[in-house]
């Protein structure tokens, strides 16, 4: 089977739709299908990477420019004449989009033109990122919104994949028909396991953030954005380092919030506490969850809480809030706490970073609760949608 895979984001950036549509085109390749990309342009590509790129002929960028509300996310704004002839010339089968905007209007198009299904992934809560764009105002015009644009897309579609019961339950209440299937991104342990990261490796990693022997490490890793409540962390990392004096807090990622978190560092008083790493290459992820002692996430936006998965792979015990998503993953008190408020934290905190039997316990468990998540798993059920839909459209032919 030839699949385009249409996605706004992708190597080298970092994000959740990046990292499911590249794992999903290694697992396909894996099975066996020629899989192209179709996504936007990035000046962080190296010439290197890029003359790779076209050596190979299977990622197709077109034009774009950044978001003017979100300048770290870039957009496909030109139709192309030259992608459609691609497209025929490869011969595509089927198109699964990850994006509704964009590059995915430009797929949707495209495969509309030519006779091409299209199944698409509903990877974003997008009520929670119109604050972008109104600055807060308007929130029932921004749902209203949100709920014709998601109708308007999932209803040209063939199938639907969403990553979580959540995901369903908000598309469902878009009223839309279309066949809904839930099906969680799937992990690649391999970055994720212990064995495969070197003490000598980890303890260099430590000594570049200024991490003693000693420290325990909270992490999150995420973008540093208002969605993403990395503010709450912050302000519950004080409590934390009451009850646990050598905890040390690491952020990897960044975003719009950064300048203001490390502003409000500086009032706690947490400077060299609280390390700011900054944006890592996917490939390098795996060594910051490892050199950890627990995750930790406060946001109620994820559509499955692929970190938390991450993290559990890699034995952290992790925390966040209360919110269907984060409940479906987090079982509190077996592979770590849920909580309602962030006063509660300080004290899960301590058990975890004790360094006492519970914690250990935690860990193990986390570690066996995300064993479903399997690569090979995902990849195995998103292909019998696809097969599906083409069963279904020849059905239509005949």
């Amino acid at each position: 089977m030839k699949v385009g895979l249409v996605s706004d984001t992708y190597y080298p950036e970092i994000n959740g739709v990046a990292t499911s549509t590249i794992l999903l085109e290694r697992e396909l390749r894996r099975r066996g299908h020629d899989v192209y990309i179709f996504t936007t342009t990035n000046p962080n590509l190296t010439d290197a990477e890029k003359e790779a790129e076209e050596r190979e002929g299977r990622v197709f960028r077109i034009a774009s420019m950044p978001f003017v509300f979100l300048p770290e996310r870039r957009v496909g704004f030109v139709y192309s004449p030259k992608a459609v002839r691609k497209v025929k010339e490869i011969g595509i089968d089927l198109f699964h989009s990850q994006t509704e905007f964009s590059i995915g209007i430009i797929g949707r198009r495209m495969a509309r033109k030519l006779g091409i299904p299209v199944v698409h992934t509903y990877h974003t809560v997008y009520r929670e990122y119109f604050h972008y764009i109104s600055r807060g105002r308007m929130r029932g015009a921004t749902d209203r919104i949100t709920q014709y644009l998601s109708y308007n897309v999932c209803q040209k579609c063939d199938a639907v994949i969403v990553p979580s019961r959540k995901t369903l339950t908000i598309l469902e209440d878009y009223e839309i028909t279309k066949p809904i299937h839930v099906i969680p991104t799937g992990i690649d342990f391999g970055p994720f396991l212990r064995e495969g990261h070197s003490e000598g490796g980890l303890g260099s990693l430590r000594d570049s953030l200024g991490i003693g022997p000693g420290d325990k490490v909270v992490l999150y890793v995420g973008r540093l954005a208002k969605e993403k409540s990395v503010d709450l962390i912050v302000e519950a990392f004080p409590a934390i380092k009451e009850r646990v004096g050598n905890a040390r807090l690491l952020l990897v990622g960044d975003g719009p919030l950064r300048k203001a978190l490390e502003a409000r560092v500086g009032e706690l008083a947490l400077e060299g506490e609280v390390i700011f790493a900054g944006e890592r290459p996917w490939a390098t992820i795996g060594a910051y969850y490892n050199l950890a002692d627990m995750f930790i996430s406060l946001s109620v936006t994820e559509t499955q809480g692929l970190t938390f998965a991450e993290a559990m792979a890699s034995g952290l015990p992790v925390i966040g809030r209360r919110d269907e998503c984060v409940e479906n993953i987090v079982t509190h008190g077996h592979n770590g706490f849920v909580v309602d408020d962030v006063g509660e934290i300080a004290g899960y905190a301590e058990s975890i970073l004790g360094g006492g039997p519970a914690g250990a316990e935690l860990s193990r468990n986390a570690r066996e609760s995300v064993r479903g998540l399997s690569i090979t798993g995902f990849g195995e059920k998103v292909e019998s949608i696809y097969m599906d839909v083409l069963d279904g459209r020849r059905g239509q032919g005949e």
